[in-house]
């Protein structure tokens, strides 16, 4: 494809990539600042029982943590009516898959939730190939609880609740009843915390993907449009 970038000495590309490095170096001092206050945030106690479903049994939020005692949960979009999961979405996954062992060793788990039936799940599961675990959230209120789910799908109480969502700043952004996005929380003895949730373009900070792309000239190009493995 055709250059659209200035073609310069090796002096001058060394000039800008100098002043290129101290704004690289304030945008990593400020991702610290975020982190930090994201990892101050107050806690809520989750004083509701949900089960999920992975094809053997049900487990309760409590038993997701395993031994752990952080858990990542992953709202992967797979509608309960839906054939498959959402591409974007088994992008998320795919780079994620990888990285279980490493937050396993500091005492975090990661999973998958997705308001769909466990038969789907373990199908789409076995396609992609992937090993983490998946849970289905279709008999419990988790999903639009926690706001991966819009409560106007549901029949279920949670659907009458004045449920405030206007810190996720945007609707759904689909034609669709399901978000992708994670929430977190601790286990402190027998309860179980909320500390953190995010949806949407905040996802792709945890992407790597799109992290190495944003090295390269070309960019982002037909983002989380590529349905090749879907």
């Amino acid at each position: 494809m055709p250059t659209e970038n200035h073609v310069v000495s090796r002096e001058e590309w060394l000039t800008a990539r100098k002043e290129l490095l101290r704004e690289e170096k304030a945008l990593l001092r400020y991702k610290d600042f975020v982190t930090e206050k994201r990892q101050a945030m107050p806690w809520v106690l989750v004083d509701k029982a949900y089960t999920f479903e992975d094809g053997e049994r049900q487990v309760t939020l409590h038993e997701l943590f395993a031994e752990a005692r952080q858990l990542i949960v992953y709202h992967f979009m797979f509608g309960p009516e839906w054939d498959a999961g959402c591409t974007g979405c088994t992008q998320v996954a795919d780079t994620f898959a990888l990285a279980r062992q490493h937050l396993e060793n500091r005492d975090t788990r990661l999973v998958a939730v997705s308001r769909t039936n466990s038969m789907k799940i373990a199908g789409y599961k076995a396609r992609m190939g992937w090993e983490f675990p998946w849970y289905s959230s279709l008999q419990s209120d988790f999903n639009f609880d926690f706001l991966a789910s819009d409560p106007a799908a549901s029949d279920q109480s949670t659907a009458d609740q004045d449920t405030d969502s206007s810190w996720r700043y945007q609707p759904m952004g689909y034609d669709r009843d399901e978000t992708h996005g994670f929430s977190v929380f601790v286990r402190e003895d027998d309860q179980v915390y909320h500390t953190y949730s995010c949806f949407n373009r905040q996802v792709e900070l945890y992407m790597v993907n799109l992290q190495l792309l944003d090295l390269v000239p070309g960019g982002r190009r037909n983002e989380l449009e590529d349905g090749r493995r879907a």
